[in-house]
């Protein structure tokens, strides 16, 4: 079961209200359309500073969120991911290189959403203008809205304020 245009459009003004507050150039919605089955998480919702020429990932399977380092990274910790400038991670840390080539992110916030100990969903933050110091009042801001998302769409997931930087 898919999840209902009116779910999907209240998380679309979180969104919205996440790139307005946070400033960002881009917020995603990542999770299975039909949790619990198994698949690719395509990005549902998306919001996009209009100013910044930045490229939609709307739709976009071409990224299997789920195998990447910063998607695992996440699941393994626990937690949420702060990257202030991410062409400085580690290998083990480095999102997919179209994230950054083709999309040109920079920085970005990773706050996912978990049942037990699975990551079901993330919501990415994405900063392409620069290098960017993520504060507390951004995570916790965060965190509040990807609570609300996951109770939009009846995922039951545990959204945690808590981060790790890499």
């Amino acid at each position: 079961m898919a999840f209902a245009p009116d779910a999907l459009a209240t998380c679309q003004t979180y969104t919205d209200a996440l790139l307005s507050h946070l400033n960002a150039t881009r917020i995603t919605l990542r999770t299975q359309p039909s949790y619990p089955q198994d698949g690719p998480y395509p990005v549902l919702v998306e919001s996009l500073d209009p100013t910044s020429g930045a490229s939609t990932l709307l739709g976009n399977t071409s990224i299997d969120v789920r195998d990447t380092a910063t998607f695992l990274a996440c699941g393994r910790e626990g937690k949420g991911l702060i990257q202030d400038d991410i062409r400085g991670s580690a290998e083990a840390m480095r999102p997919p290189e179209e994230l950054i080539v083709a999309y040109g992110v920079v920085a970005q916030l990773l706050c996912p959403i978990f049942i037990g100990d699975a990551v079901v969903g993330v919501v990415s933050v994405h900063e392409a203008k620069g290098v960017r110091q993520w504060t507390d009042e951004d995570t916790a801001f965060l965190v509040e809205k990807v609570k609300a998302m996951s109770d939009a769409l009846g995922l039951g997931g545990e959204v945690r304020n808590e981060f790790f930087k890499a």
